[in-house]
């Protein structure tokens, strides 16, 4: 049975081909007007490869499959009524963010926590080095274990995805501020910045995540030549995440978080003046 992959951006795409190359028969469920059709996926970058999946709504989907949620943070909710229409087996959720699912939502997903780095051009997309985080003997796990992009399990995700979330936190406003990918935030200036963005956000969640979250950041920023989704959104005239990322700062913790209140700021004008930005190619 198909694995069904509900998000078809970048991380759908590059899931996708991962998967594929795997074994796994692949459905990549698109907004509403998808065609239903195979189309011919490429990865380049930290690992490649080709794979026709086939593409169509959620509602095409078959019932009873594994899904994976690989939707962006403000499509969540207006996908979950077809999501659950489709009776799947389990949902395993990639989407960045907190608070994403809904407590009255009873798909109750099983997270997992993607490190590497997707970007899309037409139907090919680079992946920067990665792995995805799974708890122990999770559907995650056991699914992408052939996959090239390399599994980590853990006991407990709860503090990995609140490190993650301090990481994305981070990152993504800088990144769709500068327009650098996220290997140059650093070499820009930016340390102090993440250091005070580190230690605001860092609050408003527990401490058992802050050594995991120093450490992937530190790697991210070292190491990933990737744009931050946040830029890629931007660039696409797209909403963003902030609500879900570092604007939770004026949920949790209003104003004790003064760099993050004026980063949102920021992002939130920038975005106001985002159809000046260039559209890549899809």
């Amino acid at each position: 049975m198909p694995v069904v992959i509900v998000g078809d951006g970048a991380v759908g795409k590059g899931l996708a081909v991962a998967l594929a190359l795997s074994g796994e028969s692949v459905f990549l469920a698109g907004p509403g007007g998808t065609q239903r059709r195979t189309v011919l996926l490429s990865a380049e970058g930290s690992f490649r490869g080709r794979a026709d999946v086939e593409t169509g709504v959620v509602s095409e989907a078959p019932s009873g499959s594994v899904m994976i949620c690989a939707l962006k943070a403000y499509s969540i909710a207006g996908a979950s009524a077809g999501m659950r229409a489709a009776s799947p087996r389990c949902v395993i959720s990639v989407s960045n963010g907190l608070g994403l699912w809904d407590e009255r939502n009873s798909l109750h997903p099983e997270p997992a926590v993607l490190t590497a780095g997707f970007l899309l051009s037409g139907y090919t997309v680079r992946i920067s080095p990665g792995a995805i985080y799974s708890v122990n003997d999770g559907e995650a796990g056991l699914l992408f274990q052939k996959s090239p992009i390399p599994v980590i399990p853990v006991k407990d995700m709860t503090p990995v995805v609140n490190a993650k979330w301090i990481v994305n936190s981070i990152v993504n406003p800088l990144g769709a501020l500068t327009g650098l990918p996220n290997d140059q935030l650093l070499s820009a200036g930016l340390k102090p910045v993440v250091d005070t963005l580190f230690d605001e956000l860092s609050g408003l969640v527990p401490e058992d995540s802050h050594e995991q979250a120093r450490q992937m950041l530190a790697g991210l920023l070292a190491n990933s030549g990737n744009l931050c989704s946040m830029l890629q959104d931007l660039r696409e005239g797209n909403p963003t995440e902030l609500p879900w990322l570092t604007g939770r700062v004026e949920k949790g913790l209003p104003g004790g978080c003064p760099t993050a209140r004026v980063i949102c700021a920021l992002v939130r004008a920038k975005a106001e003046a985002s159809s000046c930005w260039p559209n890549p190619t899809r």
